[in-house]
């Protein structure tokens, strides 16, 4: 259990927050939170409290908490939970309206690969520092260690960089993208802008070097932007050049609104700018007086996720999860050391990219999907009658909005649901059949 500290509200008014992990009513696990103007009553007890999350999105088990004072009529709380795959671990969630809306947005500390993926958090922490930032210190997993570790990111209300993530910067006026002209190029070389072409010439790595200023460095060469030879004449060429710690290579980022940031060099006080409106791809990056412009207004848009692992649990049989054995798709408990044949990625849909396919985590390329009524999993044959019948429109639960219920995308009107231990695709009518067709992501 988490309690947020009490601040000041219009006319004084002061509240009071308490953020828990609940178990016994769906969805288990669930953080929750009341609100208390003296901090002592919360309320009548037998009232759960609200769910912290979005949709069928949530913050799941041992919160960590912060508040911030942003200016704004009731500040902002971040809130943490300990196992967030229900969305992405590397995921939190934060509001502005004293909770009764949630929006989704990245956690400070950032978790990847397979033996070093799950945000332990029994013990972890937001803490609210100087220069809008956010530290989180928690525990992980990997392996078999829990490791202590922390991270800082800048928070601009729902907008957030994480020190240590991989990002694109999007030009607002043209949308392309930073480039380093070229794989393997050496120290020196320009900074351009080009269209999107998915590689890691493109990325960028930022990472908190102090007094609000970040350093930028290429996945690709291993290169960081850099204010040439410290010149501060507007129009000097950004480059890139090994990392020498001085303050030609430190950025600021001033957050403009609606996701876009303008990034100032320490040295020169000079912003990233994208050299004329409507510059072209190929088109050379400099550094130029703050004009209040779209050139020099960059989105930062994170590269480096890996899709969460789902479990999806039955609404009405708690404990039950959707697997597969022997290719055929069931709801089992006690998984024991079957546990994987209940891990799913959710992916773009294979016949629509704004529906899912559901992929199997220890049979990459196999997908749930329907035939004759039935559920199974089987390996993609990229034919046209497969991605549709793999595919599925998520939807609110039918018997419980902070579930899921899966629809296919074939066939409008009917949903995977649970009968007897195995998966079908039918019609729903009944109650049974909207409860059966209901699951929560774990």
């Amino acid at each position: 259990m988490a309690s947020g500290n009490a601040e000041s509200y219009p006319c004084e008014k002061r509240h009071y927050f308490m953020f828990y992990e609940h178990l016994g009513a769906s969805p288990n696990f669930a953080v929750r939170f009341k609100t208390s103007t003296d901090g002592i009553n919360w309320g009548t007890p037998s009232v759960l409290g609200a769910v912290v999350g979005t949709g069928f999105y949530r913050a799941s088990q041992c919160p960590e908490v912060a508040y911030v004072d942003d200016g704004s009529t009731y500040g902002r709380l971040y809130v943490r939970g300990m196992s967030d795959v229900v969305s992405n671990h590397n995921k939190m969630f934060t509001s502005s309206d004293n909770g009764a809306t949630w929006s989704e947005i990245d956690a400070p500390l950032t978790v990847s690969g397979s033996n070093n993926n799950t945000v332990a958090g029994w013990s972890g922490t937001l803490l609210s520092l100087s220069n809008n930032l956010l530290l989180e210190v928690n525990s992980v997993k990997n392996g078999s260690l829990n490791e202590i570790r922390a991270n800082v990111a800048q928070i601009n209300g729902h907008s957030i960089i994480v020190s240590g993530a991989q990002y694109k910067f999007i030009n607002q006026n043209n949308n392309l993208v930073l480039d380093n002209a070229g794989g393997g190029s050496p120290a020196g070389t320009k900074v351009i802008e080009y269209n999107d072409l998915g590689l890691n010439t493109q990325w960028w790595l930022t990472e908190y070097r102090g007094n609000g200023f970040f350093r930028i460095m290429n996945m690709n060469n291993n290169l960081v932007l850099d204010d040439q030879n410290g010149v501060r004449t507007p129009g000097t060429e950004v480059n890139q050049w090994t990392d020498n710690y001085l303050d030609t290579q430190r950025w600021k980022f001033a957050y403009m609104g609606n996701g876009y940031y303008t990034s100032m060099n320490e040295h020169s006080g000079l912003f990233l700018d994208n050299a004329g409106g409507g510059a072209p791809a190929g088109t050379k990056v400099i550094q130029w007086t703050a004009n209040g412009l779209d050139t020099q207004r960059w989105k930062l848009v994170r590269v480096d996720y890996e899709l969460p692992v789902n479990q999806f649990e039955s609404s009405n049989i708690p404990d039950t999860f959707i697997r597969h054995q022997d290719g055929r798709g069931k709801i089992s408990s006690n998984l024991g050391t079957s546990i994987a044949d209940s891990g799913w990625k959710m992916v773009p849909g294979l016949a629509n990219a704004a529906a899912v396919s559901l992929e199997s985590v220890n049979f990459p390329g196999h997908f749930l999907r329907h035939r004759n009524g039935e559920v199974w999993m089987d390996i993609n044959d990229n034919s046209t009658q497969f991605k549709s019948d793999a595919t599925w429109n998520r939807r609110s639960g039918l018997s419980n909005a902070l579930g899921v219920s899966l629809e296919s995308y074939n066939f409008p009107g009917q949903y995977m649901r649970h009968m007897n231990g195995l998966l079908y695709m039918t019609t729903i009518s009944t109650t049974l059949d909207q409860q059966d067709a209901t699951f929560f992501l774990r």
